[in-house]
């Protein structure tokens, strides 16, 4: 055989076995997943959501389409940097809106378990014009998963015949026929519970004005009233 054939064929071979390699090399190296961590962070900033790596973390898309996008996105990234500041279970949900202001965005989040709101939950930060970001309130802190199957819950109609005698459904919801529910944290802080709001009437008050109930879900108990129905939705 010619030569100079043989050194060309010896060539061709050596290239073909290069390239066989090399695709198996970049195969086996894409079950690393270095890049793909990297998009996890970042694939949501163009839709209002972040995910933290370890899932310690979930912000949701804004309660509205927000003003100041970039300090959302800035706010929701100062949160997931400080996890000493901000221990968000992995079960809990932050939804933030902005309101824009002369010094900068301020940005209000509200805690949610399952797309129930937790009363009380909050947390504020500012965006200044500088896009510094600054704790206004934080008023969350960790607690327990909360039992939310709702096989075990009383009706309106269970719970309103323990405490017949003070409260009476207002007309409006008698229309409606509908009711929300809230996650309410008790006394020690340590524990919640799920909380039926009700729209009721004291019996005996003069003024008929209904006002907001929160009763347990599970026992019917009194637990909250003449709270704030925003907090509720």
């Amino acid at each position: 055989m010619n030569p100079k054939i043989k050194r060309i064929k010896i060539f061709w071979g050596m290239m073909i076995v290069f390239c066989v390699l090399s695709l198996s090399f970049f195969s086996d190296s894409r079950a690393i997943g270095i890049p793909l961590k990297a998009k996890r962070v970042f694939d949501g900033l163009t839709g209002g959501l972040i995910t933290k790596t370890n899932l310690e973390l979930f912000i949701d898309p804004p309660l509205q389409t927000a003003v100041n996008f970039d300090a959302l996105q800035l706010a929701n990234q100062f949160i997931i940097d400080n996890p000493g500041l901000f221990s968000i279970k992995s079960y809990h949900q932050l939804k933030g809106e902005t309101y824009e202001n002369p010094l900068g965005t301020r940005v209000n989040y509200q805690v949610f378990q399952n797309g129930t709101p937790i009363l009380g939950f909050t947390i504020q930060l500012t965006v200044g014009v500088d896009h510094q970001v600054s704790i206004v309130s934080n008023e969350y802190h960790p607690i327990e998963r909360v039992e939310m199957d709702e096989r075990y819950f009383l009706s309106v109609n269970e719970i309103l015949e323990e405490h017949n005698q003070r409260f009476k459904l207002s007309v409006a919801d008698e229309d409606e026929g509908r009711e929300s529910h809230i996650i309410i944290v008790g006394p020690s802080y340590a524990k919640a519970e799920m909380g039926t709001v009700v729209s009721v009437i004291e019996v005996g008050s003069k003024q008929k004005a209904p006002i907001e109930a929160v009763f347990s879900s599970k026992s019917g108990q009194l637990l909250a009233r003449r709270v704030a129905k925003s907090e509720f939705h």
